[in-house]
């Protein structure tokens, strides 16, 4: 039936297709045709992938050598890439789509669409869990299972505690959720992943957060995992999460052989405190010397470290952390609010300690420390300019650790550094290793299109007045 125009229904239908990829496998009535249009004979096809001509109107067709094993079925569930069958993946399929070939596949072919968006869809949807064959059962894990697992894990952080996520669910006021999954594998071993998920411009993007405030995330468990599991529980959150932020646990020995894929390089500062604190304060005498003059300029002006054990110290500490954002003004990266620090110190945790440097009854710097099995992380630290020639943060490092020592703790890991070459040469002077923990950040194409649209009306309504209805509107349509 021919319309307005002369063109029929179907022809019209043809040219408002979305543009996408397409992939034609052998057995299937797509690869025929579009072994058609190539001029092929279809037997002599591996698969066929259809792209989009320039315009959108007619399909291509170009070859792809896909294992003649594989089936039919097509490698996403996103709806706005058209399958080709509705099989469920088989494994030969599954490994022909981990192995790194289609990347290249579609790299050569310059389609107008990532390995990551394909696999996750415009919108971020999730990749079917077919694409990890060793993982046989994954539901939302409990309270008690996420508190199990992190006790008794090795390489688990504070970061990684139902605590941590608890108190950023309750300072975002609810804008960060708690959405851990417990992962079964087919031979019978388990991991639990810390996940938090935040929804964003009126609720149509979500983002996965593997631990929030750029802190160490990915999987704990109470058990024993392999080089195996860790890859597959890799490829679950970079291809099963859509928009993911994670920053890598380098305290976790596995990883060390686990593509992440891309990511921005990072890392942080340690001490490794598993030989006992007499071996360190012996290597800070010999090879950091610096470090140790410092601590008895402290202790001779009369410094002293000690834990606080009111809210009105936490107070206090918080005076001492505005005075040091005034002072770093524009190179503060994060800006937490007091009810976050006062929450902490109501929950009376064992695992939550904030040590103060105290001069003639005065807090001059503090540091916050969060404790888990092994591991104790200085997350937060401020001071007071005028009391620096004191040197109070030096004796606060050397008192941690002396305390972390005699706790049985194997690191104390002084945080990532922001690239401040200052900060740095501070943890190289106590004797801190350098350990890699790269940041995985995916976002899906559609989060990016939405995310550049609503910086641009931030940018065209910026000079307007405050109670402009064109700012209402940005609101209104791009709420984060």
């Amino acid at each position: 039936m021919r319309g307005r125009g002369g063109r029929s229904s179907a022809s019209r239908r043809q040219s408002r297709r979305p543009p996408g990829v397409l992939i034609g496998l052998p057995g299937t009535g797509r690869s025929h045709r579009a072994a058609e249009r190539a001029g092929k004979d279809p037997r002599d096809l591996e698969g066929v992938v259809v792209g989009p001509s320039p315009r959108g109107l007619a399909p291509r067709a170009t070859k792809v050598s896909l294992p003649r094993s594989a089936s039919c079925a097509h490698p996403t569930s996103a709806s706005w890439l058209e399958p080709a069958r509705s099989d469920a993946l088989d494994t030969n399929l599954a490994r022909y789509l981990r192995s790194g070939h289609l990347r290249e596949t579609l790299n050569v072919l310059r389609l107008p669409v990532s390995l990551s968006a394909f696999l996750r869809g415009r919108q971020g949807r999730e990749a079917p869990l077919e694409f990890l064959p060793g993982i046989s059962h994954v539901r939302p894990a409990t309270p008690s299972e996420w508190d199990e697992a992190w006790r008794h894990c090795e390489y688990a952080t504070y970061f990684h505690s139902r605590e941590w996520a608890d108190i950023w669910q309750v300072y975002s006021e609810g804008r960060l959720r708690s959405r851990p999954r417990f992962i079964s594998f087919r031979d019978g071993a388990t991991a639990l992943l810390p996940l938090m998920m935040r929804k964003t411009h009126k609720n149509l993007i979500r983002t996965y957060v593997s631990s929030p405030a750029g802190t160490f995330g990915g999987w704990i468990s109470r058990e024993r995992l392999s080089p195996a599991h860790a890859r597959l529980l890799a490829a679950y959150l970079l291809h099963r999460c859509g928009n993911i932020h994670w920053r890598v646990n380098p305290y976790d020995e596995l990883l060390r052989g686990v593509d992440v894929g891309p990511h921005e390089q990072d890392c942080t500062h340690a001490l490794d405190l598993s030989a006992g604190f007499d071996t360190l304060a012996a290597e800070w005498a010999s090879n950091h010397a610096a470090a140790m003059r410092n601590v008895r300029r402290a202790r001779d002006a009369g410094v002293s470290i000690r834990r606080a054990t009111s809210i009105e110290e936490w107070r206090r500490y918080y005076q001492v952390y505005e005075a040091s954002l005034r002072r770093w003004g524009d190179r503060a990266h994060q800006r937490y609010k007091s009810e976050l620090f006062l929450d902490m110190a109501r929950r009376h945790s064992s695992h939550v300690r904030l040590w103060l440097a105290v001069y003639r009854g005065v807090i001059v710097a503090g540091a916050l420390c969060l404790y888990a099995k092994r591991h104790v992380a200085y997350w937060h630290g401020a001071a007071l300019e005028e009391y620096f020639q004191f040197r109070p943060v030096n004796l606060l490092m050397f008192e941690i650790a002396r305390d972390a020592c005699s706790g049985g703790y194997s690191w104390f890991d002084l945080g990532p550094s922001a690239g401040l070459e200052g900060v740095i040469r501070f943890k190289r002077s106590l004797g801190a290793r350098e350990l890699s923990c790269p940041y995985v950040k995916i976002e899906s194409p559609y989060k990016r299109y939405v995310s550049q649209w609503d910086d641009r009306a931030r940018y065209y309504t910026s000079r307007l007045s405050e109670g402009s209805p064109f700012i209402a509107l940005r609101r209104r349509l791009f709420r984060r």
